[in-house]
């Protein structure tokens, strides 16, 4: 099961952003001549889905990628959005002091030398005022991107205003046939052949075309009708956002310069899979006499720049349609890829939720960490200290090991708050009653007197009892004691056979 959270900063979807940008190039080149195009047109999509949306979605696949180190603070351009837990620090629990013997128990919360509480009033003056900073950065090259962008976006409409619809019977069969309904114009400022708009889908031809040459009509006009029907402009709208967004990244702009190109050569081989018979050398060609020399592709419609037309070109007389493995092959492809880098990977976020719950009848202790940052709505800690409670109160003389126990009450906490058992990083420990300790002590023939530890009626020197984990508690005597003992239980608290010895203690 999956649990979003919406707590991604901006700085970190950028950054997740331009890595996953990058692995979709490294793809490009390892399979881009053996994969269908449209292939890298779906995994940009899954990119800008991640540059967008601020979630965190914990998966067994998702790659986590560690930033910054534990106990950090994590600043997003508006702020501080998360901190780690206090450290945990162990402290030793004498048994007179205690009413149990506990095996890894007995837990101080600091942070920086300072107590939780202490801790939860520290304040970052000097960090805000540069958070604020950053922040008034990032608007200000966001808006100035937005308003080239928008300059730029004027600027091609006003070339546009003098176009002129045609009707012409090639245009509409070529339309009809494609399943495209798109109003199509001729322009005498415009170089070459454009798909626009989102929710009005329009082509715009140059005057310069040859309009009596049907295959050239036929190839162009197919060509740009995919455009609209692969949602290429929709595309090309929120890859400028993105810019926009994320304009200090330079791994975006290179991204969006990429993506272009995917969406031509996607909508090159999708006109080769339309057209009937073998037209890729007719098709090629329609490409080249439609290239404009000295121009550069541009981000906001297709580019018939003559360097791009020879890089498609290229790949033309190379295709070939893909079989149903190569289809499956892309399909495997885009999931796993979306399943690794589109989902946030299981951050570390060690935020105590509950700990020190103990039942009656249970010789193992709990607690319960988050291993991140999630809302797991109102009453959370006391939801999540009676779900862990009634797991420990009903294995009571079941004989359930600290593993077996953390399992479970990882799988009830999961289904208390609807969310992966992955989410929860539950501890276990050994905490025997203090008179169930001295009745096992008393099988091995060890007594306590005065405070005092004997065995065989010889003084302790000390005590060291300790689980499979390593997980001990040693209870020291007093130094003049000759006997030193060593007990090994197993994760149930029972002492394992064979699991005692006892070795004369010399004092030099």
């Amino acid at each position: 099961m999956l649990s979003i959270r919406f707590d991604m900063p901006l700085w970190l979807m950028g950054l997740y952003g331009g890595i996953m940008a990058v692995c979709v190039l490294l793809l490009r080149l390892l399979l881009g001549k053996r994969l269908p195009k449209r292939v890298f047109p779906v995994l940009w999509a899954v990119v800008l889905v991640r540059l967008f949306v601020p979630f965190s979605i914990s998966s067994p696949l998702s790659l986590h990628i560690p930033l910054l180190g534990e106990g950090e603070v994590l600043w997003s351009s508006f702020g501080p959005v998360a901190q780690s837990a206090p450290t945990v620090e162990m402290t030793a629990v004498e048994p007179e002091e205690s009413s149990a013997l506990l095996l890894g128990s007995g837990a101080e919360a600091s942070y920086n030398g300072q107590t939780a509480e202490e801790s939860q009033g520290l304040s970052f003056p000097a960090l805000d005022m540069h958070a604020a900073s950053l922040a008034l950065l990032w608007a200000a090259g966001g808006i100035g991107s937005g308003v080239w962008l928008a300059w730029r976006w004027r600027k091609c409409q006003g070339v546009l205003q003098d176009a002129a619809p045609i009707s012409n019977q090639t245009v509409e069969q070529v339309l009809q046939k494609c399943g495209v309904r798109a109003e199509v114009y001729t322009c005498d400022r415009i170089s070459s052949p454009m798909a626009a708009g989102t929710i009005r889908s329009e082509i715009f031809l140059p005057t310069r075309m040859d309009f009596h040459n049907r295959e050239l009509l036929e190839h162009i006009v197919t060509h740009e009708a995919m455009h609209i029907k692969y949602g290429d402009n929709w595309m090309k709208l929120f890859m400028l956002a993105a810019l926009c967004l994320h304009w200090y990244n330079p791994l975006i702009w290179l991204m969006a310069r990429e993506l272009s190109r995917d969406l031509e050569s996607a909508c090159d081989e999708a006109v080769l899979s339309a057209l009937e018979g073998d037209s890729r050398k007719s098709y090629a060609c329609s490409l080249m006499v439609m290239a404009v020399s000295g121009r550069r592709g541009n981000l906001m419609y297709s580019s018939f720049s003559k360097n791009e037309v020879k890089r498609r070109g290229k790949g033309v007389p190379a295709y070939q349609k893909a079989g149903k493995f190569l289809v499956s092959l892309a399909a495997v492809l885009v999931v796993g890829t979306t399943a690794v880098f589109a989902t946030g990977g299981t951050t570390f976020y060690d935020s105590g939720l509950c700990s020190g719950i103990q039942a009656e009848g249970c010789y193992v202790m709990a607690d319960v960490f988050l291993n991140r940052e999630i809302d797991l709505g109102e009453f959370a800690q006391g939801r999540a200290n009676a779900a862990v409670y009634k797991v420990l109160s009903e294995s009571a003389g079941q004989g359930k090991g600290c593993s077996q126990l953390q399992r479970e009450i990882a799988g009830a906490l999961s289904k208390e708050f609807g969310v992966e058992p992955g989410a929860f990083r539950v501890k276990g420990y050994l905490s025997i009653p203090r008179q169930v300790v001295q009745e096992q002590y008393a099988q091995l023939g060890i007594t306590e007197k005065d405070g005092r530890y004997y065995y065989d009626g010889a003084l302790v020197h000390s005590i060291t009892d300790k689980d499979d984990g390593n997980t001990f508690f040693t209870a020291s005597s007093w130094p003049d004691g000759g006997v030193d003992l060593y007990i090994l239980r197993d994760e149930t608290g029972a002492i394992k056979e064979n699991g005692f010895q006892a070795y004369l203690w010399y004092r030099f």
